[in-house]
């Protein structure tokens, strides 16, 4: 008789349901990924919108000139701080979303474990059934051979 573990359908789904936290794990992290990117080039563009008016400055541009590139500063500046604001939410996703992933984990890792017991239990009752087979085999050509 071949080994039956009767929660091996629960143990699917949990399994299904790690892979989904996983995922959506992963999903976050790569969010994160992105937004940093994004920090990155917008500080790049604000430090260079920022050396460009100075330069501009220097040179003795028109007012509405420095007043409209001032604008775009605080615009770029405005969108770097959205973006921050938004990777600060995001790690706070990755966070939460990783203890929904641990806890999904160690709901599968405790399934798979007692599977593991009962096929080691049930291992150990094959090899007894087998040795008594064996045993009682010898005990009956030992008879057999003491008859003759």
């Amino acid at each position: 008789m071949a080994f039956h573990y009767s929660l091996e359908a629960l143990l699917r789904v949990r399994q299904i349901h790690e892979r989904r936290e996983e995922e959506m794990l992963g999903a976050i992290i790569s969010k994160i990924s992105a937004v940093q990117m994004q920090i990155e080039n917008a500080r790049e563009a604000l430090l260079d919108s920022r050396r460009l008016l100075l330069q501009n400055m220097a040179d003795g541009v028109a007012g509405s000139e420095l007043q409209f590139a001032a604008n775009c500063d605080a615009g770029r500046a405005f969108y770097l701080e959205m973006l921050q604001n938004h990777l600060q939410q995001l790690e706070k996703q990755r966070v939460e979303q990783g203890k929904i992933y641990r806890e999904a984990r160690q709901r599968r890792e405790v399934l798979e474990s007692y599977r593991e017991r009962q096929l080691q239990i049930y291992n150990q009752e094959q090899s007894r059934r087998e040795q008594q087979r064996v045993d009682d085999l010898f005990l009956v050509r030992l008879g057999h051979s003491r008859k003759t």
